[in-house]
């Protein structure tokens, strides 16, 4: 489907909520696993796959923000709670954060954890230029999960195309260089479900990672939460969850490298770092990426993952509705990273 062709539709708006009411297969929990390293924290099925992911994931962005000394007790933590999906991109400080994985990760746990790296490249030959790099620094001949990353707009998805990017991602797969591909998008819904809708009879990727959090789910016009996870699951695929504080921003403040405490109400007065994150996990993904800065983030949102119990509609409802109240949304003062369409 052409872009005109699509604006015009109007397949960009809602989808019905009655296809997220059967949702439960994707949301299905499996718990009391264990490996070499120990307990693992509750896992959830990757689409059409016999995988099943950690419900909490390690963001790559923040293992290269911090100082080595705090991404390996990121990296160390994360495993000794039970975490085994592992995420970066070549993109994240210029390589540091995939170069921290080829350092402290890859060397030791590499058979013990699912690991997965992004592209924004927008030619075969630089996702292919990339990819290899991304190789070298992790220190391993294959990814589990390579993400064709951060769909910008319309035209950056025909270009991508057009350039060949998607045929050179099926390519490294065919290759056992992938074992699985995704995408992802965090600017505009309507880019999300553009690529849904155009590759619909070749929809080539596992899963597709976008924002969730309460913010986003109240947005009355770009929320990925109700207008993107149903056409996800509905396409049977994956959803996977990013910005679970908007980047930061839900916490009152940008973190950095610095050793930043867990503060539990990062919308003061409105609602806790524990219902918030309740309400990720409580939506049909399949697994939640958390950027953590030190070993006390790593166990909290472990915590959390680990005492998850699904919240009724309800109480979904009552969370979004204390969050949308204040208009967070508005202008895209929170969730900066979005785009209008």
């Amino acid at each position: 489907m052409k872009r005109r062709e699509f604006l015009k539709t109007g397949a960009h708006s809602v989808l019905a909520a009655s296809l997220l009411s059967n949702l439960s297969q994707a949301a299905k929990i499996e718990t009391g696993g264990s490996d070499k390293l120990g307990a693992i924290l509750p896992t959830r099925p990757l689409a059409g796959t016999e995988e099943r992911l950690t419900l909490l994931s390690v963001g790559g962005y923040h293992v290269g923000l911090v100082n080595e000394r705090s991404s390996i007790s990121v990296i160390e933590t994360a495993l000794e709670e039970g975490i085994r999906f592992f995420d970066t991109a070549h993109s994240y400080q210029n390589g540091l954060s995939e170069e921290r994985y080829g350092k402290f990760l890859c060397p030791k746990y590499r058979e013990q954890v699912f690991l997965m790296t992004k592209s924004t490249a927008k030619t075969a030959a630089s996702f292919q230029e990339e990819f290899e790099l991304s190789l070298k620094r992790l220190k391993t001949d294959y990814v589990d999960l390579l993400y064709i990353h951060s769909l910008g707009s319309i035209e950056d998805v025909d270009n991508r195309q057009k350039n060949g990017v998607f045929d050179k991602a099926q390519e490294l797969q065919a290759k056992g260089q992938v074992r699985y591909l995704g995408v992802s998008c965090h600017t505009h819904a309507t880019v999300a479900r553009y690529f849904l809708e155009k590759l619909r009879d070749n929809l080539f990727v596992s899963c597709f990672q976008t924002p969730v959090n309460s913010v986003d789910a109240g947005s009355p016009g770009n929320s990925f939460t109700t207008q993107v996870l149903p056409q996800v699951i509905g396409n049977g695929l994956s959803p996977i969850a990013m910005k679970s504080l908007a980047g930061g921003a839900l916490a009152g403040q940008k973190l950095a490298s610095r050793d930043v405490k867990v503060e539990r109400y990062p919308i003061p007065g409105d609602i806790s770092l524990e219902e918030n994150f309740q309400f990720i996990l409580s939506q049909p993904i399949t697994a939640w990426v958390s950027g953590m800065e030190n070993a006390d983030h790593v166990r909290f949102n472990a915590g959390v993952a680990r005492s998850f119990a699904n919240l009724s509609e309800a109480d979904k409802a009552q969370i979004v509705g204390k969050v949308a109240a204040q208009e967070y949304y508005e202008d895209y003062r929170t969730e900066i990273y979005k785009t209008p369409i």
